[in-house]
C-alpha cells in the first residue's frame, strides 16, 4: 500500500474518532447520564452512592485506592492536595466507566485564609463581604483539587447552648437568607465548573439547629407553620441562589429521621421545590436510622436507600459491602431502575478541575481579612440601630504571626484564649481578623 493511502486512511480514521467524540459532546447532559446508567452494574452503582473518608492529613486510604481503580467510589471526603487529588483521579480514570471522584471538605470559614466565622461574619449585617470571602474560600480549596464544600449551614438557631449555632447566621431568619443567598453565591458563582469555584451544599435540611436543651442530634419539635416561617426559608433562598447540593440532618423532625423524611425531602424539597439537584447525609446519619428504630439493622437501612434513593450517604460502608443482601432483599436483578431520581431531574456538579497547588494567599484576599477586622461598626443592630460603639474588650481578635524560621504562619486567639490553634503555609503577612462580637447589652449576637 502506497504511503499516500497509508496518509489518507490515516486521515480518515482521525475524522471519524474527532466527529464521534463531537456527537458524544454535543449529546444532551441528561442523555449521556442515562447511557452512563443503563451500562453499570449494581456493584458500580452502590460503590457510586457512596462517599468515604480519608485521612485528616489530607491522604486517601489503601482500600480507596483499590475501590477507585474498579470504579466503586463516587466521592471522598478530606482527600486535597494537587497531588493526592490528581493520583487518585488517575486511578479511578483506569476503571471501566472511567467515571471522576468528586473531592469534598467541609470549607466552612475559609480555607488556607481564616475568616471570621460564620456568626461573627453575620454580625457583621454586610452579606457582600460573606460572599466575597466564601469565593476566597473556593479559590483556595480549588488550589488543592476540592469541587465540593460542605457550606453554608443555613440553620436558624435560637438556643446558645447548641454549640453548632457559631456556624450559621443566628436566630433571624431574614439576616439567614440573604447569608444563605451570599455564601453560596460566593461558593458557586456563575460557573460552579470554573476552577475557582466550588459546588455550595446547604445544610442541614431540615430543623437541626432547633435541638431540644441545645444538645446536638436531639430531636425536635416544630410546627409545621414554624418550619415554613422560620426554618425553611434559608433553604430556599440558597436553592434559589443556585445551591446544586442539601445535606439532610441528623435529627428526627416530630418523631421521623430527617434523612428518611417523605414529607422535606419529596414533599418540600423535590415536590414544591422542584429541587433536582443532590441531596447527602450528613456523616453516616442513614446508618443512623437503626438508632432512630425505622431499621432493622444495616442491610435494612441500606435497604430503604436503594428502594428510596432520596438521599446519597455521606461517609458510609453500609451500601457497597451489603450488595449480595440488597441484591436478595429487594430484588434488583441488573438495577435497570436503580438510583434514578425521584424528581425525574439530574444536576450535574462537575468534575473535579487539576490544576497545580500553589500558594494562594493573593493581596486581594488579604485586604479582605483586613476590611474584615477594621469593621468595628461590626453590623450590631438593636432595633433598626446601628451601634457604631463596640468596646474593644468586645472583639477577639485572630492574628497570624509569620514564623520565619520554619515559614509557617502560627494562628492564635488574643486576650488570654489558647495561643496555636492552627498552622498553615502563607506568605510573609500579619493580619488580624474579628471571629465573634458580643454587644454588652440585652442583645446578644
Amino acid at each position: 500500500m502506497s504511503r499516500r493511502v497509508h496518509v489518507l486512511l490515516a486521515v480518515l480514521w482521525s475524522a471519524a474518532v474527532v466527529a464521534a467524540l463531537s456527537a458524544q459532546a454535543a449529546s444532551p447532559p441528561d442523555a449521556r447520564i442515562d447511557d452512563l446508567i443503563a451500562s453499570m452494574s449494581v456493584e458500580e452503582k452502590l460503590g457510586q452512592l457512596q462517599q468515604l473518608a480519608g485521612g485528616a492529613e489530607g491522604n486517601y486510604l489503601p482500600e480507596q485506592a483499590e475501590l477507585a481503580r474498579k470504579g466503586l467510589l463516587g466521592s471522598v471526603l478530606n482527600v486535597r492536595g494537587a497531588e493526592r487529588v490528581n493520583t487518585l483521579q488517575r486511578m479511578a480514570m483506569e476503571s471501566r466507566l472511567k467515571i471522576p471522584i468528586l473531592f469534598a471538605f467541609d470549607v466552612i470559614h475559609g480555607y488556607r485564609t481564616v475568616f471570621p466565622i460564620p456568626l461573627g461574619e453575620s454580625a457583621s449585617w454586610d452579606p457582600a463581604a460573606a460572599e466575597r470571602s466564601a469565593a476566597i474560600a473556593a479559590r483556595e480549596a480549588g488550589a488543592v483539587g476540592l469541587k465540593w464544600t460542605f457550606a453554608p449551614m443555613v440553620d436558624i438557631a435560637r438556643d446558645p447552648r447548641w454549640g453548632r449555632i457559631s456556624e450559621g447566621a443566628g436566630e433571624d431568619t431574614f439576616l439567614g437568607i440573604a447569608f444563605a443567598r451570599a455564601r453560596v453565591r460566593g461558593f458557586q458563582g456563575d460557573d460552579i465548573s470554573r476552577p475557582d469555584r466550588v459546588a455550595a451544599c446547604t445544610k442541614h435540611f431540615v430543623g437541626y439547629g432547633a435541638a431540644e436543651g441545645g444538645r446536638d442530634y436531639n430531636t425536635t419539635d416544630i410546627s409545621e407553620q414554624v418550619l415554613r416561617e422560620v426554618y425553611l426559608p434559608p433553604f430556599k433562598a440558597g436553592i434559589d441562589a443556585g445551591a446544586v447540593t442539601v445535606m439532610s440532618a441528623f435529627n428526627d423532625l416530630n418523631g421521623v429521621p430527617t434523612s428518611a423524611n417523605p414529607f422535606t425531602l419529596t414533599t418540600i424539597l423535590r415536590g414544591e421545590w422542584k429541587f433536582d439537584g443532590v441531596v447527602v447525609s450528613d456523616y453516616e446519619s442513614v446508618s443512623q436510622l437503626v438508632n432512630h428504630r425505622i431499621a432493622a439493622g444495616d442491610a435494612d437501612a441500606a435497604r430503604q436507600l436503594v428502594e428510596d434513593p432520596e438521599v446519597r450517604p455521606r461517609v458510609t460502608r453500609r451500601v457497597d459491602r451489603l450488595a449480595p443482601e440488597l441484591h436478595h432483599a429487594i430484588g434488583v436483578g441488573d438495577g435497570a431502575d436503580l438510583f434514578r431520581p425521584r424528581g425525574g431531574g439530574q444536576h450535574d456538579v462537575g468534575e473535579v478541575r487539576r490544576f497545580g497547588e500553589e500558594d494562594v494567599l493573593h493581596d486581594d484576599m488579604i485586604e479582605c481579612g483586613h476590611g474584615l477586622a477594621r469593621m468595628v461598626d461590626v453590623g450590631v443592630r438593636h432595633r433598626g440601630v446601628l451601634a457604631h460603639d463596640v468596646h474593644p474588650a468586645d472583639l477577639a481578635l485572630l492574628r497570624r504571626v509569620h514564623d520565619l524560621d520554619h515559614g509557617q504562619t502560627r494562628v492564635g486567639i488574643e486576650l488570654g484564649l489558647p495561643q496555636l490553634l492552627e498552622t498553615c503555609s502563607h506568605r510573609r503577612r500579619v493580619d488580624a481578623l474579628i471571629v465573634g462580637v458580643e454587644h454588652r447589652d440585652e442583645t446578644r449576637i
